[in-house]
């Protein structure tokens, strides 16, 4: 089974790098990106589509339900990293989005522990490993399957692919202040063998062509 990754379209907080509420719609380029990767995913010839229940992802996933013959299905699960209220319209790099990085990095294994209303890092992890654990449930029935969803989420879902341990500080602030950053539009492409064989792992990353999008 092969899965694609997409992140939701631009939105102009997301231009400006600053955090944004679930609410957030697209922009007219974000529109446009999402018009682009759904005219790349008709080449995949996709059989399900998955989306986050947020309004950039949902506006995404419907842009490229409309492209591919797909109506979205919303696991509810798929939502982006729920970050303070307080941080919405702050700046990514402002000294208290910083200090929230730094703490829910340093309490990353405390399922107790909770920065205000965000959501913690184990809460985040147990998310993106069910998502994992649905997507294997798929494999049985779907060849193709589109996921639309946000930078953090992938970020962590692709890093727990092959990975059973909690991700380290240096891997945190990665995926936190988006040094591997996935660009709006972006795809990441990664298959699904099903075969679960002793020191071997069933998911692989699959390269994208430069030119793919």
């Amino acid at each position: 089974m092969h899965v694609y990754f997409v992140r939701h379209g631009e939105t102009t907080m997301n231009r400006r790098l600053t955090h944004q509420p679930p609410g957030t719609p697209l922009s007219e380029r974000g529109r446009e990106q999402a018009r682009e990767v759904a005219e790349f995913l008709r080449s995949v010839n996709p059989d399900l589509l998955l989306t986050s229940d947020y309004t950039r992802a949902l506006e995404t996933a419907r842009i490229i339900g409309l492209s591919v013959g797909l109506t979205p299905r919303i696991p509810g699960f798929l939502h982006e990293l729920v970050r303070p209220s307080r941080l919405f319209h702050r700046s990514h790099f402002a000294p208290c989005t910083i200090w929230y990085s730094f703490l829910t990095a340093l309490h990353r294994n405390d399922l107790s522990w909770h920065f205000e209303d965000a959501e913690n890092f184990p809460e985040l992890a147990g998310r993106t490993r069910r998502a994992l654990q649905y997507l294997e449930s798929l494999s049985a029935t779907h060849r193709s399957v589109v996921v639309v969803s946000h930078t953090v989420f992938i970020n962590v879902l692709v890093a727990y692919l092959c990975r059973e341990r909690m991700l380290d500080v240096v891997d945190l602030f990665r995926v936190f202040f988006h040094f591997e950053r996935l660009k709006n539009g972006g795809v990441v492409h990664v298959e699904f063998s099903g075969r679960r064989e002793r020191g071997t792992c069933p998911w692989q990353l699959v390269p994208m062509a430069p030119d793919a999008l």
